[in-house]
């Protein structure tokens, strides 16, 4: 039993061995040290009685993800919440923080001492995962922008100090000036990136600070500096700071700075208390004693990474390795008698190893409830308990005037002002969009070079309007990604209360503006002198209008696509489908006057086709009369059309006057923009 489980254990860990590092001088001051006052009330504490959300398909059929979970963290305490993956340490940490976006769990949070709400807290700093920046602002830029939004109330040289000294303390000073960067641009490194993300938090002086695996992806060196400078932060700071953390594998330097520590299995507490000592006593008191050398985190990790469908998975292995070993001894009886003896001992030694990690892990999950982890828990629960018996609900007057969500308007102007730096900086989007206007501008004119007022004509000057209201309608097909891209930026900033969804989207969508506007007037510029409409400057800011009108209207399309869908694809494939079908009823591929009355509502809401009606009425009346043909010796040739007006009524462009196109495209623009904002505002926020 326990001696056979004690072998197999130590077998599973050799060659994974490591051997503990010293702590280096920067974070001796880190290292753990005990709490004074083991009575004192917790900074944060909870008791999640159970979570649950709900199977994708399962026909309302949940899954149970945390069960039983109690514990808290005091200021100054620096906890690591350990675990598998999937035993549930993200889960617990968002329930902490209140950023649950699905599911149900029964329990109750604490927040320095009082009950804390459901939702996210600024008393409560939450370190995300994946670092999420604009990639071209500095790493001043985006704290500055951060602490803007974050203390509205503050005045300038405020918010300078309040930024320098959160650099300081994350040692981000020396990178200050340097753009975060991404996968394609060169920037931060990843540990300042990771300390950048954890320096946002900083800037709302949050009294707890849950941080969801803040070494993930780093190297060891990094991991460690980032949790040192963590701890340091924790410590030094007035008052003392309590930080709970998702750790995944830590390596023993690592390990040694926390305090504290909470493992988690399917769910499930199976140790609370101090890492270290407290650790390997109580599991030699179960019956597993450390390996020499080994880390403690790492062997705990071994016992409990098991479950039910890797056990299945493990014994179905070892039956197909059987079954092909069988097969192989048909086809050389010498070889059989060799394999028949190494399968036995494969089946029977894997087997007895499922058996005996399935055993170490129930073994370990039953005796936690009766354990002094566990009672320690409960009391760290339950003296946040009887602290919010008699304070007020966390939360109320918790914020300083200056922390305070400023007004809409101030919300809109800083978001803008960051977006607008964002698109200076990032320049090849706006000049591709210009380049692109310009360039077509060039071939069409060269195409249609000065169209003469011949009858041949018309069908030449409807193709080039048509051309150019598809094409400005989609000029700035790039932003049909926007809001995907930047979605799980206005979520981690809006569950920190620093600004609406409205104020969010207005600013990206009006800092777009400009460069697509650009791109309009410059393909309006070149492309009517070049084809040769009528020389009129009245007639050409009509044709100007219109231009910028499919453009934006275009956007705000390409915008709804965006919002409509969860990723780029989607998006894609939504926009593809409404440039297919506007394009199907835009007036050229199909005569106004000839389209089905069941399908004229999309004729009504069809941009496209009100944008060429626009620019075609604008161009044929007034244009004059028409020559049959460019041979006119023969004054009596049967010509289709007289003058220009015949064209409008031809083609079914005279249903309405120009103002009125105007006005329909301006309703078609807002009635999207309304789409989009619902969308973005509504949809995708898990």
């Amino acid at each position: 039993g326990k001696q056979q489980s004690k072998a197999t254990t130590q077998q599973m860990q050799m060659g994974t061995t490591e051997v503990s590092a010293a702590t280096p001088p920067e974070t001796e001051m880190a290292v753990r040290a005990p709490r004074e006052d083991a009575a004192a009330v917790p900074r944060i504490a909870w008791g999640i009685t159970s979570y649950v959300v709900p199977i994708p398909g399962g026909k309302g059929a949940t899954k149970r993800i945390l069960d039983a979970c109690d514990g808290g963290c005091a200021g100054g305490e620096m906890k690591m919440i350990l675990g598998p993956s999937g035993s549930g340490k993200t889960s617990l940490l968002s329930v902490i923080a209140g950023h649950l976006p699905r599911g149900r769990w029964e329990g109750e949070i604490f927040d320095d001492g009082a009950p804390a709400g459901r939702s996210s807290r600024r008393t409560c700093g939450f370190v995300v995962q994946h670092s999420m920046f604009f990639w071209c602002l500095s790493a001043r830029e985006t704290l500055t922008y951060q602490a803007r939004l974050r203390r509205p109330r503050a005045d300038a040289a405020t918010i300078r100090s309040h930024v320098d000294r959160v650099l300081g303390d994350l040692d981000l000073l020396a990178a200050a000036e340097t753009h975060c960067g991404d996968e394609r641009h060169k920037g931060l490194s990843g540990g300042e990136r990771r300390r950048l993300t954890i320096a946002q938090e900083l800037l709302a002086d949050p009294g707890t600070l849950l941080a969801d695996e803040p070494t993930s992806g780093l190297d060891a060196a990094t991991a460690l500096l980032t949790i040192a400078t963590l701890a340091r932060v924790c410590k030094r700071s007035d008052p003392p700071k309590a930080v709970v953390a998702v750790i995944h594998q830590p390596r023993r330097n690592i390990f040694d700075l926390f305090d504290s520590m909470l493992v988690l299995c399917q769910g499930h507490p199976v140790y609370y208390g101090r890492p270290g000592a407290p650790l390997e006593t109580y599991l030699g008191n179960l019956g597993f004693e450390l390996p020499p050398y080994e880390n403690p985190g790492d062997f705990l990790l071994d016992l409990i990474a098991v479950t039910d469908d890797s056990v299945d998975a493990s014994a179905d292995g070892v039956r197909s390795a059987k079954s092909d070993d069988d097969n192989n001894t048909k086809d050389d009886d010498v070889e059989a008698a060799r394999a028949t003896p190494r399968t036995m001992m494969r089946e029977t030694t894997v087997g007895r190893l499922v058996d005996d990690r399935r055993r170490d892990r129930d073994a370990i999950l039953a005796a936690f409830p009766d354990s002094d982890g566990a009672a320690e828990a409960r009391r760290d629960r339950d003296a946040a308990t009887n602290a919010a018996a008699v304070v007020v609900k966390a939360g109320e007057g918790a914020a300083g005037d200056d922390q305070r969500q400023g007004s809409w308007p101030f919300q809109f102007s800083v978001l803008l002002s960051r977006a607008l730096r964002y698109k200076l900086r990032d320049e090849t989007v706006a000049a591709t969009q210009i380049s692109m206007g310009i360039v077509f501008a060039l071939i069409l004119g060269a195409v249609f070079f000065d169209t003469n007022k011949s009858v041949e004509s018309v069908t030449n000057r409807i193709g080039a309007i048509s051309f150019s209201v598809l094409l400005m309608a989609f000029i700035a097909f790039d932003v049909v990604i926007l809001f995907p891209r930047e979605r799980d930026l206005y979520r981690r900033e809006a569950r920190a209360g620093l600004h609406t969804a409205s104020a969010f989207f207005q600013a990206r969508c009006v800092a777009e503006v400009p460069s697509q506007l650009f791109a309009g007037f410059a393909y309006a510029c070149v492309v009517y002198w070049m084809i040769g409409f009528q020389r009129d400057s009245q007639k050409f800011l009509v044709f100007l209008a219109v231009i910028e009108l499919e453009v934006l209207t275009g956007t705000s399309v390409l915008i709804a696509c965006g919002c409509l869908a969860k990723d780029f694809e989607g998006a894609n494939n939504l926009a593809t489908l409404f440039i297919c079908l506007f394009l199907l009823f835009d007036g050229h591929y199909i005569n106004n006057n000839a389209i089905p009355k069941g399908a004229r509502w999309i004729k009504e809401l069809n941009y496209l086709n009100h944008g060429i009606s626009a620019i075609a009425r604008n161009e044929f009346i007034g244009l004059g009369d028409l020559t049959c043909k460019d041979d006119t010796d023969d004054p009596d040739a049967n010509c289709p059309f007289d003058n220009g007006g015949q064209v409008v009524d031809y083609y079914g462009f005279d249903e309405g006057t120009i103002a009125a196109y105007f006005w329909k495209l301006a309703l078609i623009m807002l009635g999207w923009r309304a789409i989009a904002f619902l969308a973005f505002s509504n949809l995708y926020l898990d």
